[in-house]
């Protein structure tokens, strides 16, 4: 418990300071897309996917000790707790770590109907409900966008870790597959990727390009 509570005394403190930085940018910029993704945890030089999933590792914790009355927390600030880091992990933006929310939700709820009833578990079962419909309605909103933008994006990304190679029975290097891939992405007028130094967001396609078909088939 002593472990956890520094991990999650952490991830507030972190996300205080990345919520408090992109708001500052926003009074001098306008702009509310400081608050999304890699604009977001950028600040702290985290990557938003990740730090999606250290926050649902927190909210999986403490709605676990709250559910069997292991927590000395009062439900406010049960609460509290969860709104703030909810907020924040919709703010990363990642799709992947939203339906991992849901999965992890979706526990619970099944819990608290196989389990005793108390208080504690009724109180859980409410947070629970209240942020899966938030879950499930901010990604069905964006699911539209995600189908005519994400998808043909990642498909750039894959067919260039494809062509980029030059030795597709070794590979480029596990050191040199990011200068390679920004090569051919500014070869191909692919700025937006070159500047942020996309890797081909597949596993199987970076261990293509890294180590060929040999490092590939290993």
């Amino acid at each position: 418990n002593h472990a956890m509570l520094a991990f999650a005394t952490g991830l507030l403190v972190s996300s205080s300071l990345m919520m408090g930085h992109s708001f500052f940018e926003y009074l001098s910029f306008g702009d509310i897309g400081l608050f999304q993704y890699y604009q977001l945890t950028g600040f702290l030089n985290f990557q938003p996917t990740y730090f999606a999933y250290y926050i649902i590792f927190v909210i999986s914790f403490y709605l676990y000790t709250y559910f069997y009355q292991e927590s000395n927390y009062s439900l406010i600030t049960v609460i509290l707790l969860f709104f703030f880091l909810f907020i924040v992990l919709v703010f990363t933006g990642g799709h992947t770590a939203l339906i991992s929310l849901v999965l992890v939700l979706s526990f619970f709820s099944l819990k608290y109907l196989l389990d005793d009833r108390s208080r504690n578990k009724t109180g859980i079962l409410l947070i629970t409900i209240i942020m899966l419909i938030a879950t499930l309605s901010i990604d069905s909103i964006d699911f539209l966008e995600l189908a005519k933008s994400d998808y043909w994006e990642r498909a750039g990304l894959w067919d260039s870790a494809i062509d980029a190679n030059p030795n597709p029975l070794f590979g480029v290097g596990t050191g040199d597959y990011i200068s390679v891939l920004n090569q051919y992405y500014i070869s191909h007028e692919m700025n937006q990727f070159a500047n942020e130094s996309y890797n081909s967001h597949n596993q199987y396609l970076q261990q293509y390009i890294s180590n060929g078909l040999i490092g590939l088939i290993s």
